[in-house]
């Protein structure tokens, strides 16, 4: 693998405002209308930003029988739409609830995030990335992921699941703890 494509996303940031969804929506219109992002709230006081993670050791892969999931060199996970069989095998699998089963001209088929591929080939942003008006999402290799101090990085929030069952392909920087102020 040349590089890992994922997602950096900055919880401290996202108001929930979801423009990451509709961009979804917009770019995705020809293969579905539902969005394959979705934005939800924590346990505790902040937003999560969340779609298929690009994990290195994808559980949808895995547990295909029809082996329709593969892994460009890039680290994005695709699904070859004619080998599915709709048995929602990948749909049970996948701990970030990222795969959806899409009615198509072929019968029922498994769809999910693609990162946006066919822009990616041609050097843009993802759209939920260039959507986003926080900077709260981000995208790109995730070895060259703006550097700030480890202590911010994580790979798990609360929210989340455990990240060393499939190692997702996203870094997640923590929101700060907000200051309360009282009128006495």
């Amino acid at each position: 693998m040349i590089k890992q494509i994922g997602f950096l996303f900055r919880a401290d940031r996202c108001v929930s405002c979801h423009a990451c969804v509709a961009a979804c929506i917009n770019e995705n219109r020809e293969r579905t209308a539902k969005s394959f992002r979705r934005v939800d709230p924590s346990q505790t006081t902040h937003y999560l930003s969340l779609s298929c993670n690009h994990c290195d050791n994808p559980e949808c892969m895995r547990v295909c029988p029809e082996q329709a999931f593969i892994k460009r060199r890039d680290g994005l996970v695709m699904i070859e739409e004619a080998r599915c069989n709709g048995c929602e095998k990948c749909v049970h699998s996948c701990p970030y609830q990222a795969i959806q089963i899409v009615d198509s001209s072929l019968g029922p088929k498994a769809q999910k995030c693609e990162l946006c591929h066919e822009r990616l080939d041609r050097g843009k942003l993802p759209a939920c990335t260039e959507a986003c008006t926080t900077s709260a999402l981000m995208a790109g290799d995730i070895d060259m992921l703006p550097v700030l101090p480890d202590k911010q990085w994580k790979k798990d929030l609360p929210g989340l699941f455990d990240s060393s069952f499939t190692y997702p392909s996203i870094r997640l920087i923590a929101p700060r703890k907000k200051k309360r102020y009282f009128l006495s």
